[in-house]
């Protein structure tokens, strides 16, 4: 056992201004966490608590771009990997995608599905051709799965060769005082090894102040059911609603049910396993 902890961040967006040459689509506002973030701004917020490293999350409100996220961890490789997207209404072929995981920093797909047009493409077998080629070429996939459990329950059956995440462990803000309801539907995919839940954004989900206690059983349930090898921990930081450092300290020091071992691995060392990322 290591004495101190590399902490990686599963989950940070940055991005740039809506403008004229640049436009978000129109339905991006309804969500943007704010009018931009750049990489300074979130390197000094992850050094003044101690994030080594993060894996950036180019945010859907800026539609399908990855150059913002990509342009940092060009800047900062010791610091910033990319989980990309693109649109999936055009199928690639496998040399395709080989080529696109050469973009500097890019080490995975990050797929949602909030848009009442993407889940049109999913149901109707548009978007199919990713998850075989994906697992063919072992590139890691995060998905936003929140109302969309029994289509990425059937993806996971399909390929169990797939390594998926599901991101915010596929909560709500709107889940509410019920999170713990919410949850037992996730906690389910825990049979297929394959699955893996990234437990970012957590204290979102509840009225609570630190230490979060109902966030606690969220915790303990979720590395129960998962093992803390398929727990990522994150802050999706530009929507955190509590200091950085409080989010880290939940599982640093109030979750007392968590050894040494369990911290190590996910507060940073599981998800750089899980996305072939070395610490």
């Amino acid at each position: 056992m290591i004495d101190t902890v590399k902490i990686v961040d599963a989950q940070i967006h940055l991005w740039e201004a809506d403008r004229p040459d640049r436009p978000w689509p129109e339905y991006g506002h309804a969500f943007a966490h704010g009018p931009e973030m750049s990489a300074t701004t979130v390197l000094a917020a992850m050094d003044r608590a101690g994030v080594d490293k993060a894996i950036l999350v180019p945010p859907s409100w800026e539609g399908d771009r990855n150059e913002v996220c990509v342009k940092a961890a060009r800047a900062y490789p010791d610091r910033f990997a990319v989980m990309g997207r693109f649109p999936l209404d055009r199928s690639m072929r496998r040399e395709e995608l080989e080529n696109w995981m050469r973009q500097p920093g890019m080490i995975g797909i990050r797929l949602t599905f909030r848009q009442d047009f993407q889940l049109a493409w999913m149901r109707a077998g548009i978007t199919d051709w990713i998850w075989p080629l994906a697992e063919e070429l072992q590139v890691p996939v995060m998905v936003l799965a929140h109302g969309r459990l029994p289509e990425f329950r059937a993806i996971a059956e399909r390929h169990p060769g797939l390594k998926l995440t599901l991101d915010h462990l596929a909560l709500s803000g709107n889940d509410g005082d019920r999170v713990l309801d919410h949850l037992e539907p996730v906690l389910a995919f825990a049979e297929f090894p394959n699955v893996a839940v990234k437990a970012t954004s957590l204290p979102n989900f509840t009225a609570e102040a630190y230490p979060f206690q109902n966030i606690q059983e969220v915790i303990r349930r979720t590395v129960a059911a998962f093992g803390p090898r398929r727990v990522f921990w994150g802050s999706d930081l530009t929507k955190l609603v509590c200091p950085l450092e409080d989010c880290i300290a939940l599982f640093t020091e109030a979750c007392d049910f968590l050894d040494a071992e369990d911290k190590r691995l996910i507060m940073g060392a599981a998800i750089a396993d899980w996305i072939g990322w070395e610490l």
